[in-house]
């Protein structure tokens, strides 16, 4: 068994795709590259030792049969397989840490899952219940989600789920507000404790 965790290292659920791995190991080969990252120095290596493997399909079957994971290689996608992959996803994200959840990473996963090819899949699809369970999945992804990164896939989630553009407006309009106070919540501490602190002045 390989006691890396590949997956972890590369934060992809393991039904990701080999262009997912290619992707995501690019974005992270750049964040982590020892010219620019001074942090951890074992940290590139893990994720180019971690692309290596997951990116050759014999070597990612084989790890997959060391670590007791399933491996299926790769297909066209199906109503199925975005159900899988949309439920992978929501589980992953639920098991993140809030302060440690890469969630760049998570929205080009999204944007992915909702490429063009899927979204004709979707729209093609007539079973009723597993349309509602992927836009369930995607709807609870998008509520984890920053403000920034709901934007980027706007027009996407419009375009799939009209019917939900309104309560993803609102969604958007509630991410906005709490983007806004965070950003803000420090001055406006600081700036209350400098009143409070006159009006204590003035009134001894």
């Amino acid at each position: 068994m390989t006691e890396k965790d590949y997956y972890s290292i590369l934060r992809l659920p393991p039904s990701c795709t080999i262009a997912d791995i290619k992707k995501t190991y690019r974005q992270l080969a750049l964040r982590f590259h020892p010219d620019l990252y001074k942090g951890n120095s074992t940290i590139f290596s893990d994720i180019k030792e971690a692309y290596e493997v997951l990116s050759n399909e014999e070597l990612r079957k084989k790890y997959h049969q060391e670590n007791n994971l399933a491996y299926t290689k790769e297909q066209p996608e199906t109503i199925d397989s975005i159900l899988l992959h949309s439920t992978q996803l929501l589980r992953y994200i639920n098991n993140c840490n809030s302060f440690t959840t890469e969630y760049e990473l998570i929205t080009i996963y999204l944007q992915q899952l909702l490429q063009t090819d899927n979204i004709k899949i979707i729209q093609s699809s007539n079973d009723t219940q597993k349309l509602r369970q992927i836009e369930t999945n995607i709807l609870l992804i998008c509520q984890a989600l920053p403000y920034q990164q709901l934007l980027s896939v706007q027009e996407t989630i419009h375009a799939v789920f009209p019917l939900n553009n309104a309560y993803y407006q609102a969604l958007i309009t509630q991410k906005k507000r709490t983007m806004f106070w965070e950003k803000y919540a420090v001055l406006f501490a600081i700036s209350t404790a400098i009143v409070l602190c006159v009006a204590m002045a003035f009134i001894v």
